[in-house]
């Protein structure tokens, strides 16, 4: 068994999915690999329900039970939806394209900050893509470290920090 009580063979299974995915998120063009991306996180939500009743009572908790399921099911739609983003733009941020899809705004505070010589900590909720973030300021030049907690299926935490590493992240 690994990590959590999995199992090998599913983590194994549930890698390969994710890697024929990502061929498909890679190869599409952008609104359809968008709107692959939605429709696949939806679809796991629905599968997997544990965790999806787990997001719904969190949003309950802190917006109130009204339309807690839909935000819930919103939001594995639109985690679909990142994945394929990194996906798509993995390849293409290797070649300087980043700030087609990403604007930076404020770059001059960090700047400022890095010219200081001590570091710089930036903190961002999960709010859009972050992951982009992370890739469009790497590609601006600026070193970027991220905290990433590991994911329960090895095979896919070694999956998306290795997209981090491509778009320039130091993984912690």
């Amino acid at each position: 068994m690994s990590r959590h009580g999995r199992r090998p063979l599913r983590d194994a299974v549930e890698a390969a999915a994710l890697r024929g995915l990502l061929t498909a998120f890679r190869s599409l063009p952008y609104p359809a690999s968008m709107a692959l991306g939605r429709a696949v996180g939806r679809l796991v939500g629905e599968v997997d329900r544990a965790h999806l009743r787990r997001a719904e009572a969190h949003i309950a908790d802190g917006m109130g039970p009204e339309g807690a399921l839909e935000t819930a099911r919103a939001m594995y739609a639109h985690v679909g939806m990142c994945v394929a983003e990194m996906a798509w733009v993995e390849g293409r941020s290797a070649r300087g394209e980043i700030g087609r899809w990403v604007r930076i705004e404020g770059m001059e505070h960090v700047k400022a900050g890095l010219e200081k010589g001590k570091g710089l900590a930036i903190v961002t909720g999960h709010l859009g893509n972050w992951e982009l973030g992370a890739v469009a300021m790497a590609a601006a030049g600026v070193p970027i470290s991220v905290v990433a907690r590991p994911l329960d299926n090895p095979l896919l935490d070694e999956t998306l920090n290795r997209i981090r590493r491509a778009g320039g992240s130091e993984v912690l």
